[in-house]
């Protein structure tokens, strides 16, 4: 992100791809949330319960409309799992969500998207990058015929031949 704000200044708003986000919070939970004693300790259907209650917790913090709505939910989520009890440690966890999320919960929780959706004057709620990863695997497969190398000055000619062929549809700049 540091190199989009190098690059485009500190005014550029960075949103991260929720479903991005989940894929890899789903594979931390998997490793971080460890059940204490492999004696007598609960099956893989209540671990696999266990870890979905923790993404659940999780995915609240996502969901937050508001930043005391995020703060409660990150309270409950802390709470929870910072503490080992008898079966569960999850302080792995806390541990990797406060080093890679916290300090960049602006960018990916809906709490502070709602003053940047707001802005446009059209309605979209956008969350993943999916329609983005779409339209570039059609430029390659469709446009540049999955070309591996491709001269800028034909590169640069396609996609104006592309952009000059969509109707405007009036978004905001």
């Amino acid at each position: 992100m540091a190199g989009i704000k190098d690059a485009y200044g500190e005014d550029v708003k960075v949103v991260l791809c929720h479903w991005h986000i989940l894929k890899a919070w789903r594979q931390r939970v998997v490793k971080e949330v460890r059940v204490v004693s492999r004696v007598g300790g609960p099956s893989a259907l209540e671990r696999k319960a266990y870890r979905d209650g923790v993404m659940v917790q999780m995915i609240a913090m996502m969901q937050a409309r508001t930043e005391a709505a995020f703060e409660d939910a990150y309270a409950d989520f802390n709470d929870a799992n910072s503490t080992p009890d008898d079966v569960w440690d999850s302080t792995g966890l806390i541990v990797y969500f406060d080093r890679y999320y916290l300090d960049k919960k602006e960018n990916w929780s809906m709490a502070w998207r709602q003053s940047y959706v707001a802005s446009y004057t059209c309605d979209f709620d956008v969350r993943t990058n999916n329609y983005v990863e779409s339209w570039h695997r059609t430029l390659k497969e469709v446009y540049l015929q999955n070309l591996r190398t491709q001269r800028v000055d034909v590169l640069l000619y396609i996609l104006m031949e592309i952009e000059s062929s969509i109707p405007n549809l009036d978004l905001p700049t």
